[in-house]
């Protein structure tokens, strides 16, 4: 859930940024006839494609290309980092949930099979209230 709100964030950061460069370029070289030209454009250089079909033609286009270049790959590659911080989040949290419910069944097993002393078994049947909270808590976020 977070993952898609931070990439919502930087993808409205690109698209914003890609109508600003597009709007930039429109307006300092004539070689771009219409602003949604000057977007595709900037949605292109941004994401280090550049087709080169359109090309800034003067000095201020220059100025507007690169700086397009520069922020779009700055915020291109902020995403990957998002991505894998969430991923690795995401797998840490459900390794800790296969460990809690491993040494649940454990438990169980041990209490069924009597090979715990009576102070054990009872501490582990006051814990089974905190375990299968964790659980169903645990469950209900993924």
């Amino acid at each position: 859930r977070t993952t898609i709100a931070d990439l919502s964030i930087i993808i409205l950061l690109i698209l914003v940024s890609a109508l600003f460069f597009g709007a930039a370029i429109y307006f300092v070289d004539s070689t771009f006839s219409d602003i949604p030209k000057g977007f595709w454009w900037a949605l292109i250089t941004m994401s280090t494609v550049g087709y080169g079909d359109l090309v800034p033609n003067n000095t201020w286009g220059y100025v507007v290309g690169t700086t397009c270049i520069i922020l779009g790959t700055l915020l291109v590659s902020y995403t990957i980092p998002v991505l894998v911080n969430h991923f690795l989040l995401y797998y840490a949290h459900a390794d800790q949930l296969s460990m809690v419910k491993q040494l649940h069944r454990t438990a169980k097993r041990k209490i069924r099979n009597r090979k715990m002393s009576r102070y054990l078994q009872k501490a582990l049947l006051n814990a089974k209230t905190l375990v299968n909270a964790t659980i169903t808590n645990v469950n209900n976020k993924t």
